[in-house]
């Protein structure tokens, strides 16, 4: 069991690594889409399906897969991050400086670049690690229902889809990709906070 949750953690950390990229691009497209009331409205009623519906919905068209848990863990993630975005990109199109760097002449392109994405950094720090730690606990969860990674993929939700086969012979097994899967999330979560602090 030790050594299927080692090898799962490579695939594990990949999974949550891409996810959190394309997290990252999506969310930040979609607030400076949210200017627009119609993508606001699409934003808003997306953020209220809950990921595994969305999964459930991809896998039943394309099969589980680890793309399926990427796919739709990074769509309903962006939808939340794009909303929390949203009105400081505002705040910060409104501020007298981006004002005056649009009266000197400045391109709206370069302005983002240069004064506005930089000023999202800490934000989106806060905001993707727990993005990292939920997509870490949305793939053991999927992959344990059947919609994530295939069977024999070595990755933590199957280290502990395959030790709850076990729990009438080995109770204690389920405990190990559990306290691995808690331990990491806990502490990704606790580098945003103090981030944030």
């Amino acid at each position: 069991m030790f050594s299927l949750i080692l090898a799962g953690c490579k695939t594990t950390i990949f999974i949550c690594t891409i996810t959190t990229a394309l997290t990252a691009i999506l969310g930040i497209l979609l607030a400076f889409g949210c200017r627009f009331s119609i993508v606001r409205v699409v934003v808003d009623i997306f953020i209220a399906v809950p990921t595994i519906i969305v999964a459930m919905v991809i896998a039943a068209s394309l099969g589980g897969s680890l793309a399926c848990v990427v796919a739709s863990c990074s769509f309903s993630y962006s939808m939340v991050l794009a909303r929390i975005l949203y009105p400081e990109i505002t705040r910060l199109e409104n501020s007298i400086l981006v004002k005056s760097l649009h009266a000197l002449g400045c391109s709206k392109l370069q302005v983002v670049i240069n004064h506005i994405l930089p000023n999202l950094l800490s934000i989106l720090f806060i905001q993707l690690t727990t993005v990292a730690a939920t997509v870490i606990l949305a793939e053991a969860g999927l992959t344990y229902l059947g919609y994530g990674a295939s069977i024999g993929l070595p990755t933590w939700g199957e280290a502990l889809r395959s030790s709850s086969e076990l729990i009438r012979v080995a109770p204690t097994s389920v405990l190990w990709p559990g306290i691995f899967i808690m331990l990491t999330s806990f502490s990704l979560i606790s580098m945003g906070k103090k981030k944030k602090l």
